[in-house]
């Protein structure tokens, strides 16, 4: 996400707010002003962490910068790429046990897309994965992610 000066972030939060309803923002894994203004204004901030060792280590981190700002249920994981449902598992125990130990917090964890090979695919000819392959194990479990989240927004809030 990049640098914008304080008046046209400002503008931007004020203009989506009076056009949307959702914004979905990949503010990537380094948190600049604008990526922190995006999670402290959010309903629900969604850290996506792949099941590498960094990855996880990269939402911790995130999550410990974000937390002040939101009440505990606005914080949420997803594990990406995830090769089982043992494996993200034993990622949400280990970011659940590190943010409960360090952070007095438990995140809600939403559960993962599986490393499913038509993304890719549907990358390599420049099409959505849900619209290449709807019926393929992650766009299933991209449509149950976002029915969850239109639930949870109506009842959690980060504050500005």
């Amino acid at each position: 996400v990049p640098h914008l000066p304080e008046a046209a972030e400002q503008r931007l939060f004020a203009e989506l707010g009076r056009r949307v309803d959702f914004v979905l923002a990949d503010t990537g894994h380094v948190p600049g002003p604008l990526a922190r203004r995006f999670w402290h204004s959010a309903d629900m901030a969604l850290t996506v962490p792949t099941p590498e060792t960094a990855a996880v280590m990269n939402a911790y981190a995130r999550i410990k910068a974000t937390h002040p700002s939101c009440t505990p249920e606005a914080i949420h994981t997803l594990v990406n790429r995830a090769r089982s449902a043992r494996s993200v598992r034993k990622i949400d125990a280990r970011l659940d046990r590190a943010c409960r130990r360090f952070l007095g917090i438990s995140p809600v964890a939403l559960g993962y897309v599986a490393d499913d090979p038509s993304i890719p695919t549907a990358c390599g000819v420049h099409r959505p994965s849900v619209t290449y392959a709807p019926h393929s194990q992650s766009s299933r479990q991209i449509d149950r992610l976002a029915e969850a989240v239109v639930r949870r927004t109506e009842r959690t809030r980060c504050a500005a």
